[in-house]
């Protein structure tokens, strides 16, 4: 075997390696808990406060909506 490819092996060896030590690092611990995302996320999102805007607003984005509200 020819040492360029010997070389061109041990890079992808390596970076390879680098790519999944990665993952394992950086990928959270409740990763696919409740399917394919964070099951963190639930609580952060439900943590939030509530946001609540008068009927106007709604109305300015929403018109064609309007006979409904």
């Amino acid at each position: 075997m020819p040492v360029q490819v010997k070389r061109l092996l041990i890079v992808f060896a390596v970076f390879i390696g680098l790519m999944i030590g990665l993952k394992v690092i950086f990928t959270p611990e409740s990763w696919r808990e409740y399917g394919a995302y964070r099951g963190y996320a639930l609580t952060e999102i439900a943590d939030k406060e509530a946001k609540y805007v008068q009927m106007e607003t709604c109305v300015m984005c929403h018109n064609p909506h309007q006979p409904w509200l």
